[in-house]
């Protein structure tokens, strides 16, 4: 499934785009366990400090345009 999906992103980060030296993490859903796609370690670390919360995110998105001079 790993070979299938690094194929399928030609072998890219899933949200950032980059193509890290190291492996790239297989990111899931921690509630169905679901695989999802192939994250390099900073995309994937960053979704689980918060903690895959949709509306935390669009907090930060909104702090982040407000700081964005």
């Amino acid at each position: 499934e790993y070979d299938i999906l690094l194929k399928k992103q030609n072998g890219k980060c899933a949200i950032c785009g980059s193509t890290p030296k190291t492996n790239l993490c297989v990111d899931h859903n921690h509630i169905t366990n679901k695989n999802r796609e192939l994250l390099c370690y900073n995309c994937n670390v960053g979704l689980g400090k918060f903690k895959e919360n949709i509306k935390l995110f669009k907090i930060a998105i909104k702090y982040l345009e407000k700081h964005n001079e």
